[in-house]
């Protein structure tokens, strides 16, 4: 028997076979033994189905209960909808709160080599070894703030942007 027959022959009985096709069935069942035979046997067993079960519709009730079951399934809960958007908007804090804990920790550490490299630069300034700038200004000022204006005042002169007699941006 071939099987795209027999899918065919079944959806004949069913009556779901599309009328273009019902030629090449009616063709093949007149020459092929094996496929005809399991058409006799499926509209056999229709025939004993169609007399044990009922024909007709379900009853009212019937269709008024699966009708009720079928709109109470589709509608979620009340309580599931508010579950369900509260669980939306705690997804979102939670990556947002990932996200600034991430760029926190990026940042943090930058900060900190920064701040690094002022102490550095500051300690060198404030040592008593030869340095090719002079630091007597430098350790000259009192508070942490006024030795990184000098030092920073010096080094811009260095690379020529800045001028003694002119204030410079650190200053205003």
């Amino acid at each position: 028997m071939h099987e795209d027959i027999a899918n065919k022959i079944l959806l004949a009985q069913s009556g779901e076979l599309p009328a273009g096709e019902w030629n090449e069935l009616r063709k093949h069942l007149a020459g092929c033994e094996d496929c005809r035979r399991y058409r006799e046997d499926i509209d056999q067993i229709a025939a004993w189905a169609g007399q044990a079960l009922p024909v007709g519709s379900p009853s009212p009730a019937v269709s008024r209960a699966i009708r009720m079951e079928a709109e109470r399934r589709a509608k979620p809960e009340p309580i599931l909808r508010f579950a369900r958007s509260a669980a939306r908007v705690l997804a979102c804090a939670a990556a947002l709160m990932l996200l600034l804990a991430g760029w926190h920790t990026l940042t943090a550490g930058r900060h900190a080599e920064r701040i690094h490299e002022i102490d550095a630069i500051l300690a060198i300034a404030d040592a008593d070894d030869p340095m090719p700038v002079p630091v007597a200004d430098i350790q000259a000022a009192t508070g942490r703030e006024e030795k990184l204006r000098t030092l920073a005042r010096q080094l811009l002169q260095m690379e020529g942007l800045g001028n003694e007699s002119e204030p410079s941006l650190l200053e205003i």
